[in-house]
């Protein structure tokens, strides 16, 4: 048999990031079966685990009755997961988004949807009328630095004099807040937002305040129409196929791949990342030179694409490179 636990942050209704995770378990779990026609397959979630928060105790109770694997899908888990791995060296621990790689027995995961994310601000720039853009950005942690910093680059390159304004609500998740920064960036002239918050709370709010949004991790226009312009998303069920196979064979410990021992971080290059179709609302002249954009910018750099391989600078003007590429190290932390 094959057991395997999930740590969400959110509800796996939430047609976000904790929805995306589920479909990819379901996709691990049908890959598995289809694989290992005699083998019983078990994975189970807990939802709603505060992130930032205390150490869950679902981490130990599930390693404590025997799981194979356990997954923890937020960013705040990371030291948890690791003082917990180290007291269970018979079950594996993957961790989402973070970057530690401890214990024999522990990994992480993740995607570099900052691939995509550069696209949809390209498309943005394009679609948008007044040259103003907004990003309404949840916390602040490496991975959304870098998906946020990703999208602006992409609209600087579409359309060099564009305006963008970030706003930082402090969570992953708050509509009354989402609501409120819709409408005071429409009060900007701000009518293309980034939306890099987990729910579709943010795509809701936009559009409820006449604005047109990208998305992240889903395809936003099951819920919030064709406002929602393209959506940068994952792929998780064949990261989770990939580890659970590794720990069937009991090779986990001793994988080393393109980005460590342990880590797993795929491109665009391997379909681990994509964009969504476009909303009827982006016209075909600019899809086309989103086409053409992808083709310039998916090669080449240190992982597949040169995303940062440009002069940039930060939101204070001083250099954080002159063109050299950001290698691993520096876009992971």
């Amino acid at each position: 048999s094959f057991r395997a636990g999930f740590v969400y942050q959110l509800f796996t209704t939430d047609m976000g990031w904790t929805w995306k995770h589920n479909q990819g378990v379901v996709q691990m779990h049908s890959n598995l079966m289809a694989m290992f026609p005699g083998l019983q397959v078990v994975t189970t979630y807990k939802e709603n685990v505060e992130d930032p928060g205390p150490c869950d105790p679902i981490f130990a109770t599930w390693a404590s009755q025997g799981y194979d694997l356990v997954v923890g899908c937020s960013f705040g888990y990371q030291d948890c997961m690791i003082s917990v791995a180290e007291q269970y060296p018979n079950t594996t621990f993957l961790h989402v988004s973070g970057w530690k790689t401890a214990t024999p027995n522990f990994g992480v995961g993740y995607a570099r949807l900052y691939q995509p994310m550069y696209l949809a601000g390209y498309a943005a720039a394009l679609v948008s009328q007044t040259g103003v853009l907004g990003v309404v950005a949840p916390v602040q942690i490496s991975e959304v630095y870098r998906q946020v910093s990703a999208w602006i680059l992409g609209a600087m390159a579409a359309r060099p004099n564009v305006t963008v304004h970030v706003v930082w609500i402090g969570t992953w998740t708050d509509s009354p807040v989402e609501n409120f920064v819709a409408k005071q960036l429409r009060n900007l002239n701000v009518d293309v937002v980034c939306v890099r918050t987990s729910t579709v709370s943010s795509h809701l709010a936009a559009s409820n305040a006449g604005l047109m949004s990208t998305g992240y991790t889903s395809d936003y226009r099951m819920v919030a129409g064709e406002s929602v312009l393209v959506s940068a998303t994952y792929n998780w069920g064949s990261l989770y196929t990939a580890v659970a196979l590794l720990v069937l064979n009991r090779t986990f410990s001793q994988y080393v791949g393109p980005d460590g021992p342990r880590h797993w971080w795929p491109g665009w290059d391997v379909g681990a990342v994509a964009l969504t179709d476009f909303s009827f609302l982006v016209p075909p002249v600019v899809t086309s030179q989103v086409a053409t954009e992808l083709t310039r910018v998916m090669h080449g750099g240190l992982h597949g694409d040169t995303v940062f391989c440009r002069r940039i600078v930060d939101n204070t003007g001083q250099l954080i490179t002159n063109g050299t590429c950001l290698d691993d190290s520096v876009l992971l932390r």
